[in-house]
């Protein structure tokens, strides 16, 4: 993901905060709606920040929408690392199981 704006903006702050509490990684570019106004008419063409560039290429330029999608994303990640958590835990009580049993079991006769 691509976030186009300066953080001198309010909205390009938020929505900086938001990736980084979401912990998803992002590019920065501190475009400036005056100084780099062809550049951005690209991505948004009303010339409007924050503009996050999405990596299937979509393009959204509201803060609160970005903050949606960030969210989205946040709890998918979330999602596939509680599954892993999940199958961490049943790994892990099934070793404890296995270990129990053999510690159960009558030792061999010895000699």
């Amino acid at each position: 993901m691509i976030l186009i704006g300066q953080f001198d903006s309010p909205f390009v702050r938020r929505v900086g905060i938001a990736l980084e509490l979401y912990a998803l990684p992002y590019e920065h570019r501190p475009w400036s709606t005056w100084a780099n106004a062809e550049e951005l008419a690209v991505y948004s063409p009303l010339r409007r920040v924050p503009t996050l560039l999405l990596d299937d290429g979509e393009c959204l330029i509201e803060s609160s929408a970005i903050g949606s999608t960030a969210r989205g994303r946040s709890s998918m990640k979330r999602a596939a690392s509680r599954c892993n958590r999940v199958d961490a835990g049943r790994q892990l009580r099934t070793n404890n199981r296995i270990k129990m049993m053999t510690a159960m079991s009558p030792s061999p006769p010895l000699g």
